[in-house]
């Protein structure tokens, strides 16, 4: 069980507030003989060690006036005829919509059960229990209370959970919104007040603090929140700690030391507090967590900045560059865990931009009034972001393998049909580098196997798309075998080899060899498929000898298909239109604006009606309204969760036809099982491409739409004129290959725009070259100038 899920978990567990005052209870009854005997038969009542307090109103009236005065209240006990026929059903509305308070319990006691139907006042009221007093007795009374005190416990349990880690997280952002550690340690001054205490769901006290660098043993104070001596209580509290690099967190009483970060110098810096009494368990754990958090951003924050600040050197000294990368690298190792942990939290926040602006690349470019030089401007938009969608996909594949959250999705299929695919695919990129792509089927021309079809295609396609990239003369060869042990994959190349020393690091997060040094990349595509090979049962290994190629290889024994499979590729819905004369109303729920303007936009090409709503309650409310064929549900809004509107929906008759489809960017394995537990119909990660909406459309409603697939795409331009009489300066052939070899854009950029004239032959050779650029091709670029003259 993890930190988060035992920290307020069993009914052993300390309560979120930090004191042990007693349970309020709200007795409102216009009967003062109710307000005693309820009294009497509680009197003894005890629950986690605390006793109830009483509080009283003899009105609706009354019980509104103290509602207002208290926010902590249990459970009330209201009764519903009292100065009026509906009073104590006022109370509930006011209590539930008015107030927003969705923790108290509230038990509906009447002695008059025909003047409040139960099902009726329970569902419209939000009442969490309904007695008849005449029923009542008083062990009766006692299990009510007690059921009631445990579901508020839990309630405020998880409310202060959520503040707490909702807290962290906007703290976090605010931090990370910084580029220097001057306005890191100012951003972090303004959020503490708000961020402390984490575990409070009303915010009652005031936490005292201060930021303090320390030096050997001198100590300055960066920040603070009011006049207090922190200066003793660091002094004593250090001295507790055996860690002799004083990054070791100290909480005792009241007060507490955090580390938040220490530099390469000595030089560190802590966060002092003093809460107003002794912190609890709960506490200290979210403190541990908020820790965590704080010394990531910050090494980050300080680290950005050390780079900044030696950016002009590394210019200048390649040996340097060097050294400093090789320090990130080990820094970023060390890292590594910690960091995946933050970065699959945070990829919700990632994926919500990314899908409005692909998105909204992918309307643009549907735009049938759009000019020709903006379609190029916009293929180039959607290039970058997918290139840029690459690199995250890569650093959260990781954080999912190393945070357990990774599960083999198995299925039929046809292993050699998908080779064949792979192959065709790879195989113009070898024609366009001069390579000889080659696929030895040493099997049978079908393999039908059951095993995970979307995790061997990433593993071939990245140990193909490595082979082709590394290799600039000679062969590819994807090789396919029987062995006694299963099947054999093998990629082989006659690129320039792997040294010893290298290939002992090769499959370890964000390492690279020299020749991946001099490409480019993250370093995370080879300990991605070591891990993913691991969980289908196999080893990646390499054999290879410097200068005379690679051979990667790893070896499956597969499940024989479970059904037929279909060896014809699938085709990708490139539009759809509603059938003339057919009625078809969508509803698209996303507090994000720019989400629902992409997705309505969709829906709009399709001449599908829509409606949209911010967040589950006014969902819900137009649902009650309008009669819709199908939702697309965001999970994360205010108000109402995504998951919250689906559990409320699918408990009502009169929506158990309505298709409801999950859209957001939390896109781990688990978590989708489980939004496709609680009843959605199907899950759709953001960012998503149009045709899956169509294809998720046509899925549910074949008969309501009209389709077109893609068609292959025959506007590929290729170069028709040749640069082979253009004749360049050996010097600046040189730097160009240089600068292109180390991914400097810039810097290409600026050689071409300096060294070419822009008229004539030369002008057209610039912008040929310039075009590798747009598209991210460092090695056609390096190949088109293999090709050119020098003089």
């Amino acid at each position: 069980m993890s930190d988060f899920e035992s920290l307020f978990g069993g009914e052993d567990q300390k309560v979120c507030s930090t004191t042990y005052a007693p349970w309020k209870v709200l007795i409102v009854d216009d009967e003062p003989d109710i307000h005693a005997l309820t009294k009497l038969a509680l009197s003894n009542f005890k629950f986690k060690d605390k006793a109830l307090s009483f509080l009283d109103a003899h009105s609706g009236e009354d019980a509104i006036q103290v509602l207002k005065e208290h926010d902590d209240i249990a459970v009330i006990l209201l009764d519903v005829v009292m100065e009026s026929d509906t009073a104590g059903l006022e109370v509930a509305k006011y209590c539930r919509e008015a107030l927003g308070n969705q923790l108290s319990r509230i038990i509906l006691r009447t002695g008059q059960p025909g003047s409040a139907p139960e099902k009726q006042v329970m569902q419209k009221y939000d009442i969490n229990d309904y007695k008849n007093k005449t029923e009542l007795t008083s062990d009766r009374l006692f299990a009510t209370v007690l059921g009631a005190l445990r579901s508020y416990k839990e309630l405020h349990q998880q409310a202060c959970l959520h503040l707490a880690l909702s807290k962290i997280v906007h703290c976090n952002a605010q931090l990370l919104q910084t580029s220097t550690s001057h306005d890191c340690i100012q951003t972090l001054q303004q959020t503490l007040p708000t961020t402390l205490p984490l575990a409070e769901l009303q915010h009652k006290t005031e936490v005292k603090f201060a930021i303090v660098e320390k030096n050997d043993q001198q100590f300055s104070e960066l920040g603070r929140s009011t006049d207090w001596p922190w200066v003793e209580v660091f002094k004593n509290l250090k001295q507790q700690t055996p860690d002799p690099n004083d990054m070791q967190n100290v909480i005792e009483d009241e007060h507490a030391v955090i580390f938040l970060h220490c530099h390469h110098s000595g030089v560190c810096l802590y966060l002092v507090l003093e809460y107003p009494e002794a912190i609890s368990d709960e506490e200290q754990l979210l403190l541990t967590t908020l820790s965590q958090n704080l010394v990531i951003t910050c090494s980050n924050i300080w680290l950005n900045e050390t780079l900044s600040s030696m950016n002009d050197e590394l210019e200048i000294k390649v040996t340097e560059r060097t050294k400093a990368l090789t320090t990130a690298n080990q820094k970023a190792e060390q890292a590594s865990v910690a960091k995946s942990q933050f970065l699959a939290n945070m990829s919700h926040e990632i994926r919500t931009p990314m899908n409005a602006i692909l998105g909204f690349a992918q309307v643009l470019s549907r735009a049938s009034n759009m000019p020709d030089d903006h379609i190029n401007t916009l293929s180039k938009i959607s290039k970058a972001g997918e290139h840029l969608l690459d690199i995250i996909n890569d650093v959260l594949e990781i954080s999912k393998i190393e945070a357990g959250a990774m599960v083999l999705k198995p299925l039929s299929f046809d292993a050699v049909g998908l080779l064949h695919e792979i192959g065709a695919m790879l195989s113009l990129r070898c024609e366009q580098k001069g390579l000889h792509f080659n696929f030895d089927n040493q099997c049978s021309e079908s393999l039908p196997v059951y095993a995970d079809q979307a995790k061997l295609r990433q593993i071939i396609i990245n140990l193909l798309g490595n082979a082709v990239k590394f290799t600039d003369h000679g062969d590819v060869t994807l090789r396919l075998e029987k062995t006694q042990s299963g099947h054999r994959f093998s990629v082989i190349d006659t690129g320039p080899g792997i040294s010893d020393e290298e290939q002992a690091t090769l499959f370890s997060n964000f390492s690279q060899g020299q020749a991946g040094l001099e490409k480019g990349g993250t370093g995370l595509g080879l300990a991605i498929s070591a891990k993913q090979i691991a969980m289908m049962g196999g080893e990646l290994q390499v054999s290879s000898t410097l200068g005379k190629g690679a051979n990667f290889y790893f070896t499956l024994n597969f499940e024989p298909a479970k059904e037929p499979v279909n060896s014809e590729p699938s085709l990708q819905l490139n539009a759809i239109t509603l059938k003339p004369g057919r009625k078809f109303r969508a509803l698209v729920v996303d507090d994000n604006p720019e989400n629902r303007e992409v997705l309505n936009s969709v829906l709009s090409d399709c001449n599908i009606e829509f409606d949209e709503a911010a967040n589950g309650q006014e969902a819900f409310q137009l649902l009650q309204q309008k009669h819709y064929d199908i939702a697309f549900i965001d999970l994360l809004m205010p108000v109402m969760r995504g998951d919250e509107l689906i559990v409320l929906l699918r408990e009502d008759a009169r929506f158990e036809k309505l298709i409801c489809v999950a859209i957001s960017a939390f896109s781990l394995s688990h978590e989708i099982q489980y939004y496709l537990s609680i009843g959605f119909n199907r899950f759709i990660p953001k960012p998503y491409r149009f045709s899956e909406i169509f294809e998720c459309l046509t899925h549910y409603f074949p008969d309501s739409f009209d389709i077109q697939l893609d068609e292959l795409d025959t506007n590929i331009e290729e170069p028709t004129t040749s640069f082979a009489d253009v004749n360049v300066q050996e010097a600046t052939l040189n730097a160009l290959k240089q600068a292109a070899s180390m991914n400097r854009l810039s810097k290409v950029k600026e050689i071409i725009n300096a060294e070419f004239e822009q008229i004539g032959e030369q002008k057209r050779f610039a912008e040929y070259l310039l075009g590798f650029i747009d598209n991210y091709d460092m090695d056609g670029l390096i190949n088109a100038l293999g090709e050119t003259q020098h003089v």
